[in-house]
This record gives C-alpha cells, structure tokens and sequence, in this order.
C-alpha cells in the first residue's frame, strides 16, 4: 500500500529545521521505500508582511521483507 508523508514549514529560518525533521523521519523509517517525492515553494506578501513556505511531499511505501 502506497502512503503519503507531508513536511511543511512557513519561514525561512525554519527551513534548517524541515530538513532536520525530514531527515530524522527517514532515520526512523528505515523500513520505507520512497517512491517519489514533490518540493513546492510559495512566497508573497500580505499585509506590508513577506512570507515564505516550503513543503516536502514523500510517496512511499513499507520496504517488502525479503528487500
């Protein structure tokens, strides 16, 4: 079965800490084969104020155990 896992972050000194995140989430779940993944990026400004986000997109599924 095919799953989803999204990691998304708003500024940009968040952006060391997604990569953290998304690291430690593949240290823990050494038992996922990444089928693909999606980066999207959006930036703007509302209200005199600028904002920026990144969110990664991990398809994957559990590694067979023969794999």
């Amino acid at each position: 079965m095919e799953m989803v896992k999204i990691f998304t972050q708003g500024t940009s000194d968040e952006f060391a800490e997604l990569e953290q995140t998304v690291n430690a989430w593949l240290s823990e779940n050494v038992e996922v084969e990444i089928i693909a993944r999606h980066v999207a990026g959006a930036a703007g400004a509302s209200a005199e104020k600028f904002f920026i986000n990144c969110t990664i997109v991990i398809f994957y599924r559990k590694k067979s155990r023969g794999a």
